[in-house]
């Protein structure tokens, strides 16, 4: 499929690493774990969060990571249609199954384009950075090869994957 493949050498989460290393540098703090309650807006513009135990902490700035549907229900003054139409996001939810196997392609990653599988791409992580994973290639190592599978909650994906993962 293709000859290289740019992607981090220290793996996804050295991106993430290094975003909080900037930010801390530049005097930022990075919060984790600290479920909010609330954002607080003035004039459309945020400028604190409450958090779930009550506490209010102001900022310049406020970044969040929460889904969109979440967000919207976090903000003051948001209208009854939006926030409806938030709630009809459907979500597609992505699940890594690590299979141990022989090197079965030499590509990164194969699409999968059928609507009768609940599979959307399998990925030979091996291949994304062999630094991670030992330079040597040896067709009989055990190698790890995600399956995404195409789930949304709700719809008893999750429990066909459960019942799938037991019997084999």
């Amino acid at each position: 499929m293709i000859d290289q493949f740019a992607y981090p050498r220290g793996g996804t989460g050295i991106v993430y690493e290094r975003m909080c290393s900037f930010v801390k540098k530049q005097g930022g703090n990075i919060f984790l774990s600290t479920p909010v309650k609330r954002i607080l807006t003035s004039n459309y513009a945020a400028y604190a969060v409450e958090l779930e135990n009550g506490a209010i902490v102001h900022y310049d700035h406020i970044i969040s990571m929460m889904p969109f549907s979440v967000l919207v229900n976090r903000l003051p003054d948001v209208p009854d249609e939006i926030k409806y139409k938030a709630s009809q996001l459907k979500f597609r939810n992505t699940i890594i199954l690590n299979i141990q196997s022989a090197n079965l392609f030499p590509d990164n990653w194969i699409y999968i384009h059928s609507d009768d599988l609940k599979m959307s791409r399998l990925t030979n992580f091996r291949n994304w950075v062999p630094q991670l994973y030992g330079l040597e290639k040896v067709p009989f190592v055990p190698w790890n090869i995600g399956v995404m599978l195409r789930m949304i909650f709700g719809n008893g994906m999750m429990q066909t994957l459960l019942n799938l993962v037991k019997r084999n």
